[in-house]
C-alpha cells in the first residue's frame, strides 16, 4: 500500500496558499474599489490638492480656498473683500466634471493591476474656471475705498489782509484700473491673496476761480484803499468761469453802474503779442518794410531787456 502523505499535505499548502492569495486578492480589490470612486492621488484642481477625495468633499475644500476674503491694504488701512460681493463664482460642475474624465482615464482592471504593481499616473491639475463681475469690483473700489480713504490735494489759498497765497497741498487717489487687474489675480490664487493697492500722488491742484475773485477784491481795493469806480471783468475761455464786480467809493456794488470805460492802452497787449510771435522770423521771408519793423522791434526789445538789467 502506498503512502498517499506527502502528496496530500502538498496539494493542502498549495490549495492554502492560493486561498491567501484570494483573500489578499479580494482585500486589494475591496481596497481600489474604494479608492477608484474617489479621484487619484496627487490630482489637482485649480492648484487645490483633491486626491483620494470624492466629489463632494472635493467641491467643499474648493470653496473653502477660494471663498475667503481678499486683503486689500491702502497704505496702513486693512480691507476685507469678500468674493461673493463682487460676484465670484466657481464653476465647479465643469471643473469636477473635468476630475471624473481624469478619474475614470484607465479602465478599472488596467488600473487595478497598475495598482497591484505599485504604479502611479503623474499627477494631473485642473485648471481654475471662475467668473466675477469687474462693474461691481470698480464700483467697489470707487465707492467704498476711494470714496473713503483718498486725500485730495487742495489748491493754493489767499491769505487775508494780503496779496499773498498760502501753498496747496498734495494728496494721493486710488489707481481704480491697476488696482482691478491686481484683485483678480488674487482672486484666483490659492496661496496669495493679499493686495497691495496702487496710489497715485497729486500735485497741489490749480487754485479756483474763487480764490481770484477773492485775491483781486483784496489787490483793488482793500489793500490800495482805492476811492475810485473800479470794474474787473475776467472770463476763462476753457471752462466759460467769469468774475465780474464793481467797486464805487471803495463800496461794492450789487448792480453794475451805468459808467463807460475806456480801453485805452489794453489794445496795445494784442498787438505786441501779435509782433513778439513775429519776431522769430529766420525762417520767414518778409517784404523789405516788414523787415525794417521787426529789426527796429528786435532792437527794441533787446534795449529794453538790456536797460531792466542795469536797473537791478
Amino acid at each position: 500500500m502506498r503512502n498517499r502523505s506527502p502528496f496530500s499535505l502538498l496539494r493542502l499548502i498549495s490549495l492554502a496558499l492560493v486561498f491567501i492569495a484570494l483573500i489578499i486578492m479580494i482585500l486589494q480589490l475591496i481596497t481600489f474599489s474604494r479608492i477608484w470612486a474617489n479621484y487619484p492621488a496627487g490630482l489637482m484642481i485649480a492648484g487645490v490638492p483633491v486626491g483620494l477625495l470624492d466629489r463632494q468633499q472635493s467641491a467643499q475644500r474648493l470653496l473653502e480656498v477660494y471663498t475667503q476674503p481678499v486683503e486689500l491694504y491702502y497704505r496702513n488701512s486693512v480691507i476685507q473683500l469678500a468674493p461673493s460681493s463682487v460676484s465670484f463664482e466657481l464653476d465647479l460642475e465643469s471643473m469636477l466634471a473635468a476630475a471624473e474624465i481624469e478619474r475614470t482615464r484607465l479602465p478599472f482592471w488596467e488600473g487595478f493591476w497598475n495598482y497591484l504593481w505599485g504604479r502611479t499616473a503623474n499627477p494631473a491639475n485642473i485648471p481654475l474656471r471662475s467668473n466675477y463681475s469687474e462693474d461691481r469690483l470698480r464700483e467697489f473700489l470707487v465707492n467704498e475705498i476711494s470714496t473713503r480713504y483718498d486725500q485730495p490735494s487742495t489748491p493754493a489759498r489767499p491769505i487775508p489782509g494780503s496779496v499773498e497765497f498760502q501753498s496747496g497741498t498734495s494728496g494721493t487717489t486710488l489707481n481704480v484700473d491697476r488696482s482691478i487687474s491686481l484683485i483678480e489675480d488674487a482672486l484666483v490664487s490659492n496661496t496669495n491673496r493679499i493686495v497691495d493697492l496702487p496710489l497715485q500722488n497729486l500735485g497741489p491742484a490749480t487754485p479756483t476761480i474763487s480764490n481770484l475773485d477773492v485775491m483781486l477784491k483784496q489787490t483793488v481795493v482793500d489793500l490800495n484803499n482805492y476811492d475810485g469806480s473800479i470794474g474787473v471783468y475776467l472770463l476763462d475761455l476753457e471752462t466759460g468761469h467769469e468774475i465780474s464786480f464793481y467797486y464805487e467809493q471803495n463800496e461794492l456794488l450789487s448792480i453794475p453802474p451805468d459808467i463807460p470805460f475806456t480801453a485805452s492802452s489794453t489794445i496795445k497787449i494784442p498787438i505786441m503779442v501779435s509782433a513778439f510771435r513775429r519776431i522769430n522770423y529766420d525762417s520767414l521771408v518778409l517784404a523789405p518794410e516788414d523787415q525794417e519793423v521787426m529789426d527796429n522791434l528786435k532792437d527794441l526789445q533787446d534795449r529794453f531787456i538790456r536797460d531792466s538789467f542795469h536797473c537791478l
